[in-house]
């Protein structure tokens, strides 16, 4: 009679080892996730800091009279880029990453579509 108790209190190994796999694997798989969430924030918050930082030094380089503020920027419209600067320099360079973002987000839209 003691040994059927015991039995109905333990399941078998097998059971108990697969119960802890799955665990295991669900635990991995949410520390993942939170691993990226954490990378992602952490990305975004950088690149706030170097857009101050760099808003930062331009202005005090124009306030000293020290350095010329140039620049431009690039705004993607699905792949359409938009790109405008301060002069032909920082326009052309702007072209260039504006095509490459451009290439690059087609590359990543039509990868899963070959992939199947």
């Amino acid at each position: 009679m003691l040994s059927s108790r015991v039995s109905a209190l333990n399941p078998p190994t097998f059971a108990r080892k697969a119960y802890i796999r799955s665990w295991n694997c669900q635990a991995l798989s949410g520390m993942a996730d939170n691993l990226l969430f954490n990378i992602g924030l952490l990305l975004a918050l950088a690149g706030f800091a170097l857009g101050i930082l760099g808003i930062s030094i331009v202005i005090l380089r124009s306030a000293r009279g020290t350095g010329q503020a140039r620049g431009g920027g690039v705004v993607m419209i699905g792949p359409i880029p938009i790109v405008f600067g301060t002069d032909k320099e920082s326009a052309r360079i702007l072209i260039l990453l504006g095509i490459v973002l451009m290439i690059v987000l087609l590359l990543f839209s039509l990868l899963p579509v070959v992939w199947r």
